[in-house]
């Protein structure tokens, strides 16, 4: 049986790939900036474990690091933080987090998967911020 791709954007400290892997998903790489968690992810798991800034990481240096071509993830999953959309939230609008979102479905379109999970709150939708004005402008021009 062929298993198929996947990598874990905001991975943590990895339990999102745990599940996909139970599940049949072959992940072939965490990236999340924090080092304490990627640490304890890389002592987890045999595959990259990759300490970046999603905000500042590109498609084209992803795709070279992982040694793979548009496409051939069959599923880019991934909870952006979601201090900033949570009804229990403090803080402004403002808040740099909110944006990671948009970081996600960048690299996401960049990757072309044939699936994605985005595992936020259902705060989202009613959103504070530049992340989710965007998404709701996408939700009206669709």
């Amino acid at each position: 049986m062929t298993q198929h791709k996947a990598i874990d954007l905001f991975c943590g400290a990895g339990g999102l790939s745990l599940g996909l892997g139970r599940a049949g998903f072959a992940v072939i790489a965490g990236i999340d900036r924090d080092g304490p968690s990627m640490r304890t992810y890389a002592n987890n798991f045999g595959h990259a474990a990759l300490q970046r800034d999603l905000s500042k990481l590109t498609v084209d240096e992803l795709l070279q690091t992982l040694a793979i071509a548009p496409g051939e993830v069959a599923l880019v999953a991934g909870g952006p933080p979601c201090q900033g959309f949570s009804v229990q939230r403090r803080g402004d609008d403002s808040d740099a987090r909110n944006d990671l979102i948009l970081h996600f479905l960048r690299i996401v379109r960049g990757l072309r998967p044939r699936f994605f999970l985005l595992e936020n709150v259902p705060g989202l939708r009613l959103g504070w911020g530049s992340a989710a004005e965007a998404i709701r402008e996408r939700e009206v021009r669709s």
